[in-house]
């Protein structure tokens, strides 16, 4: 199995249809985007078994004022080569 690497194409958009990846690179498995409340975006950072939550606009549920390096990002796939 070739091991993809993600690359952050810019911020979270609702049209990107993935894949999506933390401000700071980790793949990030979101699975719910359409969610209710004050969090409706949820998923999975990395290899963590606990579903984390984002505002509408992509920003960490732990969000002061910034940039937080779990806000979530649009990313595509790179494959060993490309580019490098």
């Amino acid at each position: 199995m070739t091991k993809t690497k993600l690359e952050i194409i810019g911020p979270y958009t609702p049209e990107h249809e993935g894949p999506f990846c933390t401000r700071d690179g980790r793949p990030v498995e979101l699975c719910i985007r359409d969610g209710r409340g004050l969090y409706p975006l949820a998923g999975y950072i990395g290899n963590y078994e606990s579903l984390d939550g984002w505002l509408a606009s992509g920003e960490y549920e732990d969000s002061q004022v910034g940039a937080d390096p779990c806000d979530l990002m649009n990313a595509h796939e790179v494959l060993p080569g490309d580019g490098e």
